[in-house]
């Protein structure tokens, strides 16, 4: 599939993750590249049950080595809460004073692709790439952003974004081993 015909197919993020909200980005000048990752409802239609699901959506190509130290600094993170929480027995108890705003104006144009068959968006964690501040022009000013749409057991997210590193992990692998090959 070209280039051409996957931008044409993705759509405006409130349509593909409808009723989603997220916190804002304060300082987000511009937004530079989206990778949601998405826990969905969908109906088996063989069996008509409702079963759960993960997929991610990418606003446009990623650079999959970013992307994959991104994702390595999300798990390094929630690994050092889960067990900061199972060392202590205490878990961690935030009330929930978060702004929060509807997903199309904290990631002003970004568009995804669309899931299909889905029933209902369970949760959404969004890495935002975006530059920062008002005069943002360099390499400096871009950061990431961590986002999740409500709180999700953070043992199971922590899957989710593990099994999400090792498929990036395998893709450049067999990329970089494929480079020195002759066809």
């Amino acid at each position: 599939m070209s280039d051409e015909a996957t931008e044409r197919d993705r759509m405006p993020v409130e349509q593909v993750l409808p009723g989603i909200e997220l916190p804002p980005i304060d300082d987000a000048k511009e937004i530079l590249f989206v990778f949601a990752l998405i826990k969905y409802l969908y109906r088996d239609e063989p069996a008509e049950q409702v079963d759960r699901s993960w997929a991610y959506r990418t606003s446009s190509a990623p650079n999959r080595e970013e992307l994959l130290g991104a994702l390595l600094v999300q798990v390094k993170l929630l690994e050092k809460e889960l067990a900061t929480e199972w060392s202590s027995g205490q878990t961690e108890d935030d009330e929930d004073d978060r702004r929060w705003a509807p997903i199309q104006e904290v990631l002003p144009g970004v568009k995804l692709h669309p899931l299909g068959d889905v029933k209902e968006i369970d949760f959404v964690l969004a890495l935002v790439k975006y530059l920062d501040g008002e005069e943002a022009e360099d390499e400096q000013d871009r950061n990431w952003a961590f986002l999740a749409s409500s709180d999700l057991n953070r043992a199971e997210l922590l899957g989710a974004l593990r099994i999400q590193v090792r498929i990036l992990e395998d893709e450049l692998v067999m990329e970089w081993s494929s480079d020195g090959v002759d066809d």
